[in-house]
């Protein structure tokens, strides 16, 4: 992804336009497929009701820990390590990089499934609570898809890295999500338990890590991945990198799915379980709008800030958070205008989670826009901040909810979380600007925010017209998203941005 950088300074370090367009309409493919998601997750809603969803969900997000943690950092290795190899032409580095991110994961990956089946088994035979018992069950189960999902990431990484957002596509956007939806149509017909879907779950982990192994093995070359994954020496460099923010990743997924272990401890139906994490889910779809410029950014600033270009950091940083916030915001109005529709999709047992739903879409709407960031702080190689940051958000996180949750249940893990979410991306923010003087904080970055205010009052205009739910979001959210663009077109584009769509266009006629 450094290749996008022509789109945001005249000097950039890579020369490929077409490239440049290639990768960022590849990084939005993948988020549009990605959004196959819902569809899974609404269908797990309506099989089992929010019972079912309360025994499942904070399996899968307790799950979460121990992935986050278990791929070692070594997506951030990559990420970081072959673009300043490449730029250098260190051919064998690069194999290094790539051999110690792919063993390392798998390796991680087995030792993960074991242990947690063994203290999952061993929990459950020492506690009397069924709840408690049946998400410990559906955990150890989980756990044995570690091996491939860790696997997966790296090989994901690997074609980020390496410039082939294609790669990406193919795995995260396509192989994932078929993956994903086939195992659970299975469930669907052969089991109808929680417990059945688990290990089609598994099944499915298997099956795309099979897919990503050929897809990256077929844009690499699969020599070159087998020579690295057999013959290349451990590269000490990038796991000295690393270590910090592996601790730090299992610390930040141990504040953000803190809930998962802490709520079932106080609140025992797994109906309001259901209800809490299913509203929680759908918003974190605004999270993921993100996620594909997490990839774009990371490696750019590492290169950037590698030959001393802190323009170039401040040029990415700003340009890329407002693309980011011009993706977010319709997806919060969504959210927060209609949210009783929203949840219709996951069946009547979830229509009491609207409050939670608008609360969690408007906090993770602004922890999305502002989360760039962080990659300022990690990427110009201070990990040990980064784990600093997730420490603190670990132990603020843990205070509030052992402090609220006790009195006022699921709104006191509500409030918890997002204090927690909000405090670590205003930290992240002051760090970028005390440490390399870049912020995000332009006029063009609050543009966004004027056009989103114009799309929410004619969402509320149109809705007030219609009385059908559905149809009310349907043709809102169609007329909201119109004066939405047009706003933005009326407001101005930036300079960065229409240079990106002429190449953009270039791109496409290049491949016809």
């Amino acid at each position: 992804m450094i290749a996008l950088a022509n789109c945001l300074d005249g000097n950039a370090i890579v020369s490929d336009p077409a490239r440049t367009a290639r990768n960022v309409l590849a990084n939005l493919a993948t988020l549009a497929c990605q959004s196959a998601q819902p569809i899974y997750h609404g269908t797990v809603m309506n099989l089992f009701g929010a019972a079912g969803y309360g025994i499942y969900a904070p399996a899968l997000m307790m799950l979460e820990i121990p992935t986050r943690a278990g791929v070692c950092a070594m997506d951030y290795g990559l990420m970081r390590q072959i673009p300043i190899h490449r730029a250098r032409g260190e051919a064998s580095l690069e194999a290094s990089a790539v051999g110690s991110a792919l063993r390392v994961t798998f390796l991680a990956g087995l030792f993960l499934a074991v242990l947690i089946r063994g203290v999952t088994w061993g929990l459950a035979a020492a506690l009397k609570s069924s709840m408690a018992t049946s998400i410990l069950d559906v955990l150890g189960i989980l756990g044995f898809s570690l091996p491939f999902v860790l696997e997966t990431v790296a090989l994901a990484s690997l074609a980020l890295a390496t410039q082939t957002a294609r790669g990406n596509f193919w795995i995260r956007g396509v192989l994932e999500p078929a993956c994903s939806l086939a195992g659970l149509l299975i469930a669907a017909v052969f089991w109808r338990d929680v417990e059945g879907l688990a290990w089609m779950q598994v099944a499915a982990a298997a099956a795309t890590c099979t897919g990503a192994t050929l897809v990256t093995a077929g844009l690499y070359g699969r020599r070159r991945l087998i020579d690295a994954v057999l013959h290349a020496p451990h590269h000490r460099a990038m796991e000295r990198f690393a270590l910090p923010l592996t601790v730090s990743e299992l610390l930040s997924a141990l504040w953000q799915y803190l809930q998962a272990l802490v709520l079932p401890i106080w609140v025992g139906n797994p109906e309001t379980l259901g209800v809490y994490f299913g509203a929680e889910y759908f918003a974190r779809l605004v999270n993921t709008v993100r996620y594909p410029f997490d990839t774009i950014v990371a490696p750019l600033i590492s290169e950037a800030h590698a030959v001393g270009d802190r323009g170039q950091v401040q040029s990415a940083l700003t340009q890329l958070s407002r693309w980011v916030l011009i993706l977010v915001l319709p997806v919060v109005l969504l959210f927060c205008c209609f949210p009783h529709a929203v949840l219709a999709i996951a069946g009547r047992d979830f229509a009491g989670g609207s409050v939670f739903l608008v609360a969690f879409a408007a906090a993770m709407g602004l922890n999305a826009s502002f989360g760039l960031s962080g990659w300022v702080v990690s990427m110009t190689g201070r990990s040990r901040v980064t784990l600093m940051n997730n420490a603190i958000a670990v132990a603020v996180n843990l205070s509030l909810s052992l402090l609220l949750i006790p009195r006022f249940g699921a709104v006191g893990a509500l409030a918890s979380t997002i204090t927690t979410m909000l405090s670590v991306r205003v930290l992240e923010n002051a760090e970028a600007w005390g440490l390399e003087r870049v912020h995000l904080f332009q006029p063009a970055f609050l543009k966004p925010f004027l056009a989103a205010g114009a799309s929410f009052a004619v969402q509320w205009v149109v809705g007030e017209w219609l009385e059908d739910s559905l149809l009310q979001m349907a043709v809102a959210t169609a007329v909201g998203l119109a004066v939405y663009l047009a706003a933005l077109a009326v407001l101005g584009l930036t300079t960065e941005e229409r240079r990106l769509l002429g190449r953009s266009r270039g791109a496409s006629r290049t491949a016809r």
